[in-house]
């Protein structure tokens, strides 16, 4: 058994490589503080009442594999840590830790102001109670709770999950390299809200509620499931959305040029329906309304065959609201 009310480092740095140089870990220190530390190596206890990690940097590099530009999951480098645990516990029963804060820079510009909330890990199952993230331009909370045999090919167990918050496109442009400039000069102002719950496994999985928007100029709610995730031959589902646009005309500079300069956004538009598949059948069920008018689609694909099928209706559609200077008026 060993005991201490503190230790500290300072300055300090490791290495850790794998066989064959494949992967390799580096981290540096400035400044390391544990307290009231007690570690009882017979009985497999360890708990620390707090630890602090001032000044430092982590990176990981696994050597065979391609540069990519945004966040680059095989190769991490992080600087500016900042790390507070305010205790920690781990014992036969499992691993029980409260992250106060954690912030760092990513290489790739993505600064995370703060990250918090309680870990639990035992043999069974992981929770992450309330798992908040900040960043100047996103804020994020999440939930889980997920048996650890939630993706077993056998008696699966299950996981619950739930994320509310706003994410800021200046961060999603520093992540994926997938946003175009002009694309972010315009989405860079409309925080996108998120609101989503989760449940189930990979034999059956529940999308309880997806809620995503823009606020005054897009939203979606959605819900369904999907069952059998782990056999893709076998897989089915369902999807029922409602999407309201009260001024999606702000998202028109998204639009290719070709488009933007004939076409048009109108306001108020709205479309609802449902879509299913089952093995290689997909079919959807949609009604667009704008105005006083209707758009209705029934569509139906089968791959396995290419067969396909569907019946368009409408009704009283202001062709001019989508299309203006061509003087078509109303379509039915």
């Amino acid at each position: 058994t060993v005991a201490g009310s503190r230790r500290a480092v300072a300055n300090a740095s490791g290495d850790v490589h794998m066989p064959g140089d494949t992967l390799g870990v580096r981290v540096g220190v400035d400044r390391l503080d544990g307290r009231e530390g007690f570690f009882d190596l017979g009985n497999e206890v360890y708990r620390l009442a707090s630890l602090e990690w001032n000044g430092g940097t982590a990176r990981y590099d696994n050597r065979f594999a391609a540069r990519t530009k945004g966040l680059d999951a095989s190769h991490i480098a992080v600087d500016s840590v900042a790390l507070r645990i305010d205790s920690i516990a781990y014992d036969k029963a499992g691993l029980a830790l409260s992250v106060a804060n954690c912030a760092f820079r990513e290489r790739c510009g993505l600064v995370v102001k703060g990250l918090r909330g309680g870990v639990y890990l035992d043999s069974l199952r992981l929770r992450l109670p309330s798992l908040a993230l900040t960043t100047p331009t996103t804020a994020l909370t999440a939930k889980l709770d997920m048996e650890l045999n939630a993706f077993s090919d056998t008696l699966p167990g299950r996981l619950h999950a739930g994320l509310t918050g706003h994410v800021g496109f200046d961060d999603v442009a520093r992540i994926t390299d997938a946003l175009p400039r002009t694309a972010l000069a315009t989405l860079r102002r409309m925080p996108l809200h998120v609101d989503m719950v989760a449940d189930g496994n990979m034999r059956s999985m529940s999308m309880q509620r997806l809620k995503l928007s823009l606020p005054r100029v897009l939203s979606v709610e959605a819900s369904g499931s999907v069952r059998h995730l782990d056999r893709p031959n076998r897989m089915s589902g369902m999807l029922s959305f409602d999407a309201k646009a009260p001024d999606a005309g702000r998202l028109k500079a998204l639009l290719p040029a070709s488009v933007s300069s004939s076409g048009n956004i109108p306001r108020g538009m709205r479309l609802t329906g449902k879509a299913s598949m089952a093995g290689s059948l997909y079919s959807a069920d949609m009604t667009l309304r704008q105005g006083g008018g209707r758009l209705g689609a029934v569509m139906h694909v089968d791959t396995r065959n290419m067969a396909y099928g569907g019946r368009l209706t409408a009704e009283g559609i202001n062709i001019d609201s989508f299309v203006p200077g061509m003087r078509l008026g109303l379509f039915s």
